[in-house]
């Protein structure tokens, strides 16, 4: 499981030619986007030598983003992407000249010298378009690449000043909010766990299988994370150049805190999930753990995971339940003197809850704050 980390306030040139954009488009990007298209037009059609300057709107279109930083980014792969293309488009009717296989040959060629340029998709997917425009509507005419070029940087240049005449509110309610349906997956996953200590398959599991709740623990959790991490990248993106941004720039850097935290915990669920699965149900395996002593531990780290965010003063309690219940049960599964072959995975697991226990204990909140509704 990759570490998020924290995002870097500086932005290259690189940066804004390859990244991805995250940001979702709003009514007020919508609004933005079409009062750019019309601007674009007038001012093309005064300033631009072509006949119907019709790039000059769609660029601008194409340009304004919910977040200055996706304009920014979206802007210059465009241009990046016009660039190349129109000089593409040059050198293919002056290398290939015009004839009935001139389409097929452009689109050849500008589609696999796209695919390795360094720029993001965006730019990449914007060059056999512009080459088709070249080559298509005026083949034998140099100039139209030029006009062309005019076009795209009256729409590119109205979409930025549109997007920072009308900012936008930062974008970090969606990330709250799946950060929040992350740590309700953590409950569900140990709650999984638990129910099927108590409840355990009618038989024995053979080679390969898993318990069911592998699949919360796996699965369902990466998925969380993954819709977690993008919508922080998109919260992070909608404060950069953002004069609105303010306090929500020190909101960002939080929400990153607790994705750290978060992907810890996740871990340490995985980790229980897997001791879990290999110690209890198996030919051969007769645990010295006992099913009760455990499902009662994973209830108590269900109910701490579960009460965090708005209840930090029952945690101690639950804190010390469940690490006197950890102690007890290792004192009982140690008596005797067993074999330690017989107690080694048992206590093993025993370690990983008293983990995750102290990591919930240590932590200032197991979750971020809920998005206000």
């Amino acid at each position: 499981m990759a570490v998020f980390r924290t995002p870097i306030p500086t932005v290259s040139v690189n940066d804004l030619l390859t990244t991805r954009l995250r940001a979702k488009n709003t009514w007020l990007t919508i609004f933005k986007a079409s009062a750019a298209a019309g601007i674009a037009w007038l001012i093309a059609g005064q300033l631009s030598s072509s006949d119907v300057p019709i790039l000059a709107p769609v660029l601008a279109l194409g340009t304004v983003r919910s977040t200055l930083y996706s304009t920014v980014a979206q802007g210059v792969q465009t241009l990046v992407g016009n660039i190349v293309g129109v000089a593409l488009a040059l050198l293919i009717v002056d290398g290939l000249g015009i004839s009935d296989a001139l389409v097929f040959s452009t689109a050849l060629i500008s589609f696999t010298i796209a695919r390795f340029l360094p720029i993001s998709n965006g730019a990449r997917d914007q060059i056999p378009i512009i080459v088709m425009f070249v080559v298509l509507f005026d083949p034998g005419d140099s100039s139209y690449g030029i006009s062309r070029l005019v076009d795209c940087v009256i729409g590119s240049l109205v979409g930025l000043a549109v997007s920072i005449l009308v900012p936008e509110r930062p974008q970090l309610d969606a990330a709250r909010r799946s950060l929040e349906r992350w740590h309700l997956r953590l409950v569900d996953a140990v709650d999984a766990i638990r129910r099927e200590v108590v409840h355990p398959p009618r038989e024995r599991l053979g080679d390969g299988e898993r318990h069911v709740f592998m699949e919360r623990a796996g699965e369902v959790l990466r998925a969380a994370e993954n819709t977690v991490l993008d919508d922080v990248i998109a919260a992070d993106q909608s404060v950069r150049f953002n004069i609105r941004a303010g306090a929500e720039r020190l909101a960002v850097h939080e929400l990153v805190d607790d994705v750290e935290q978060h992907q810890r915990l996740s871990l340490h669920v995985q980790a229980i999930a897997l001791g879990t699965d290999e110690l209890f149900d198996r030919p051969g395996i007769e645990p010295r753990l006992p099913r009760a002593d455990l499902a009662e531990m994973l209830g108590l780290l269900a109910d701490m995971i579960r009460r965090a965010p708005v209840r930090r003063d029952d945690m101690s309690a639950l804190d010390e339940r469940l690490s006197a219940r950890i102690a007890a049960t290792l004192h009982d599964i140690t008596d005797g003197r067993p074999d330690p072959t017989t107690v080694l995975e048992s206590v093993s697991l025993l370690g990983r809850i008293d983990q995750f226990r102290d990591e919930l204990a240590r932590s200032g909140s197991a979750v971020a704050e809920p998005a206000p509704v």
